[in-house]
């Protein structure tokens, strides 16, 4: 920063990359982070943040004696929230993302967030897309499993279920997506069908084997019961 004349060098306390877990680039569209005590997490604070490139997040003037929680939002992503000297395990990394303390010395954590309905998917990408209901009601935040099946490689009519499984949840308005990608360990490596379940508290739904056409949209109904 230059006033007056003048270079004023400024020490950042902590950064967040968010990353498009798809494309593992910058994320599409605009994101916010909202900064909250970690010990009151309904008191929001006012430290200096600004926004560097598309989707590259700076603090400063963390006080080093109070950890905190970053609640992030994005555009067509899901939300996380992450909290300082904690380890928190999100959908894109479900082994969790560890951001050290505000006593640390400053540090860039990256955050990779899943899309989600709404984000646009290049049309030749294999997805699984779908509506979840319970009593003919979308179901917000439902737990949603997609597992690929392939090809037996005995007895080319039948399938295998295999991995990886794609975990994800349903958005407010009871949609998932998911994208299987081919497996290089299975003999035939591109998927030819899925199973599904879903989970909603007490509530459960399934499919089972359903045919998959790669290089485009399969949509599905699940009707929890």
């Amino acid at each position: 920063m230059n006033i007056s004349g003048e270079l004023l060098a400024q020490s950042a306390t902590l950064g967040l990359e968010l990353v498009d877990e798809l494309t593992n680039g910058s994320l599409v569209g605009a994101s916010s982070v909202t900064v909250s005590l970690a010990s009151v997490p309904a008191r929001v604070l006012t430290p200096t943040m600004f926004l560097v490139g598309r989707s590259r997040w700076v603090f400063e003037n963390l006080s080093p004696s109070d950890e905190v929680q970053l609640a992030v939002q994005a555009d067509t992503y899901f939300s996380e929230t992450l909290e300082t000297n904690q380890t928190v395990a999100t959908l894109a990394d479900p082994g969790g993302i560890t951001v050290p303390s505000v006593a640390a010395p400053p540090s860039l954590v990256q955050v990779r967030l899943r899309p989600r309905t709404g984000y646009p998917f290049q049309g030749s990408l294999t997805r699984v897309t779908g509506s979840v209901l319970l009593a003919g009601v979308p179901v917000a935040g439902a737990s949603v499993a997609v597992t690929p099946r392939y090809q037996d490689p005995v007895d080319p009519t039948i399938s295998d279920p295999g991995t990886p499984v794609f975990n994800t949840l349903t958005s407010d308005d009871g949609q998932f997506v998911a994208w299987l990608f081919p497996n290089i360990d299975q003999d035939h490596p591109t998927p030819v069908a899925f199973d599904l379940a879903v989970t909603s508290g007490a509530h459960t739904g399934s499919l089972t084997n359903q045919p998959l056409v790669p290089q485009t949209v399969n949509g599905v109904t699940v009707a929890l019961i």
